[in-house]
Formats: C-alpha cells, structure tokens, sequence
C-alpha cells in the first residue's frame, strides 16, 4: 500500500513525464531569455542617460538578443514553477527507479514467503502415524529415565568410593598406630625388632614425606596441566582450572564460575586432550628432556583439535618426538601442516605372507611426498 501511494504509479506514464520535463525546460528556457533581455533593456536606459556617445552598437546587440529570444520562445503550456520543474526532474532522475527497486524486493520477499508457505502446507499435508509417534516419545521417556537412573548410580558409587578411601585411611592410620604401639612395648635387644621397629618408622616417615612433597608439587602440575590444556582445547570456556588432591592424586574440573564440570560431561577427544595435557605438563614440571613416543594421536580428534595438536603440541612434546600414525590420521592436509617439524620419515609395511614388516624410507611414499 505504502508503495502503491508514493511515486510507483508514476512509472505507467513515464514516457508521458519526459515530454512534462522537455516542455517545462523550454518554457523555463524562454522566461530566462525574457527575464535576460528585460533586465537588458533597463539596464541600457539607465546607462545612456548618464553616459554621452554612440551607443547604437549595443542597442544593435540588444535588439539581435530580443530577435533570438523570440525565435526560440515556446509557447506557454504547463507554467510549471522552478519547484515543480525540479520534482519532475528528481522523479525522472533517481525516485522512480527507486522506487521500482523497493517494488522488485518486496515482490521477490513475496515470492520467497510463497515458496515457504507452499513448503509448510507440503509438510501439513504429510499424514502422521500419531501410534508411531506415541510409542517413540513413550520410548526416549524411558531411554531418559535410565540415563538418569543410571547417573544417579554412578554418583552413589563415586560417593561410596570417596567413604571407601576416607575409611582405609583411617585403618591404615589406626594400623600404624597399633604398630608403633606394640613396637614400643617390644624389647628392642634382639636385632630382628630393631630392624622392624625403625623399617617400619622409615616407611611412616616416607610416606608422610611422600604426601608433603605430593602437596609441593600437585599445585605446580595442576596449574602447567591447565596451561597445556587451554592451548590445545577449542572449549577454552568448559575448564577454566583443574586440581588435583595432594593424597590421591585424583582431578577435578572447574569451570569460570567455579564449578564442578563432571568427567562425564567431557567427550572421548577432550578426554584424551587432557591426558595429552598431562603428559605435556609432566614434561615441562621435570624438566627432563626425554624422548616422547605418541602413537595414533589423533584417532579420537576432531579436525580442529588435530591442527592444535600439530601446531602446538607436537614441536614442543619434547626435543626427540616419535609419532605412529595411521595414512587415514595424519593425511595429506595434516602433512603438509607438520612438515616443517620433521626430521625424519618411515614407513612400516606389513607382509601377510611372511609375517613380518619392513621398514621404508619416506612417509607413506608415493603419497604424501616425493622422497
């Protein structure tokens, strides 16, 4: 409606329009000439009755000026003002063609609606097996449930494991105890209760030695291990810090918030990141630059987690680095990626007849390269 009232209807007689503009020009033409040679004419009055000489050139030049101006007079028809002259001119110009833009859009959002429509009424029109459909929401009900049923059991399990480990402690603390007790109630003469007596002491103090340096160095890991991971894993968001317990050894995910993410809310390749993650950071926290063998790394990867392991991981895993792959895991694309970062190349080619595998220079030759 907008568009049928503003300047589209115009279009129909737009030829008739360029005629208006012509004529209108014109006229304006010869009120210009007019409005010229009046002024002329003053002006030359004026002019003579102050100045003295032959003034008849230019009253020639005047009367040559009124002589055109009326040769090239059009008669006068439409009288359109300047104003009106310039809106005729601005339609022709660039509003019309404007508007006949806005009227092919809104045609083709037309025709595009219709199409969708006409797709919908398609589904609509589609008969539905209600039984079906009943049976199959009445089975993910059910497939639900024992999902939650069979959560809920893990959490039970993982709360009992927690009491388990917390009471074996505590015997493991009483035993101890009893030992040292019975210990010191011992004669400490014979040789074979000495050696007992203090091996026993030795191993307490081990262990208490053990679980103090656990504590030293767990934070130092956890921290390096959330480092590594953060470099590898696309979900930067999910784990923002991981911990460890100084006694068990055991992780914990925390996210932003400072929340328990579950292990199993993580898939099979953010589980294998964080194991890579681990090692990574077991090698940065000794200090120990040992030779790494990584075999088929990327089997449970996507591909946007491969290209950070083969940018980030592999260069700086150690200064010796052995990775067995798979032609399918490290394909062309993921060679070409790593390239630059390898040494050297082989190919083991396994022979069903004679049992065995021989050993080839190159990666897969012929393939991924013309060595």
């Amino acid at each position: 409606a907008s568009l049928a009232s503003g300047e589209l209807p115009l279009m129909l007689v737009k030829n008739l329009l360029f005629q208006i503009q012509s004529q209108a020009q014109k006229e304006h033409e010869t009120k210009m000439y007019g409005f010229a040679v009046k002024k002329m004419n003053t002006i030359f009055s004026d002019y003579i009755k102050i100045m003295e000489g032959d003034f008849s050139q230019i009253k020639s030049f005047i009367d040559y000026a009124e002589e055109a101006a009326t040769r090239q007079s059009t008669e006068t028809i439409l009288d359109l003002s300047d104003q009106s002259l310039y809106q005729v001119e601005s339609l022709l110009g660039t509003e019309l063609m404007k508007a006949k833009g806005r009227t092919l859009r809104v045609m083709a959002d037309s025709t595009r609606g219709q199409a969708k429509v006409s797709e919908i009424d398609n589904y609509l029109s589609v008969d539905i097996d209600e039984k079906m459909l009943a049976r199959l929401y009445k089975k993910i009900k059910m497939l639900e449930q024992e999902i939650v049923d069979v959560e809920l059991a893990i959490e039970n399990e993982q709360k009992k494991r927690i009491a388990l480990h917390g009471e074996a402690i505590k015997k493991a603390s009483e035993y101890s105890r009893y030992v040292e007790q019975l210990l010191s109630e011992l004669e400490l003469n014979e040789d074979e209760d000495r050696i007992l007596k203090y091996s026993h002491q030795a191993i307490r103090i081990l262990d208490e030695y053990k679980v103090r340096l656990q504590k030293r160095k767990v934070g130092v890991l956890a921290t390096t291990m959330t480092d590594c991971y953060k470099k590898l894993a696309n979900k930067k968001n999910l784990i923002d810090r991981i911990q460890m317990d100084a006694a068990t050894l055991d992780f914990e995910y925390f996210n932003a918030e400072g929340q328990v993410v579950p292990r199993e809310s993580l898939s099979a390749g953010e589980k294998q990141l964080m194991v890579i993650s681990l090692l990574w950071a077991l090698a940065i926290c000794s200090k120990k630059k040992l030779p790494v063998i990584i075999d088929t790394p990327l089997s449970r990867m996507d591909s946007n987690h491969r290209i950070s392991l083969i940018n980030t991981y592999f260069p700086q895993a150690s200064d010796q680095t052995i990775i067995l792959s798979t032609d399918s895991e490290i394909d062309a694309r993921y060679y070409e990626i790593m390239k630059e970062n390898v040494g050297d190349e082989f190919t083991l080619i396994y022979d069903d007849d004679m049992k065995c595998s021989t050993i080839e220079k190159g990666y897969f030759k012929g393939e991924f390269n013309d060595n």
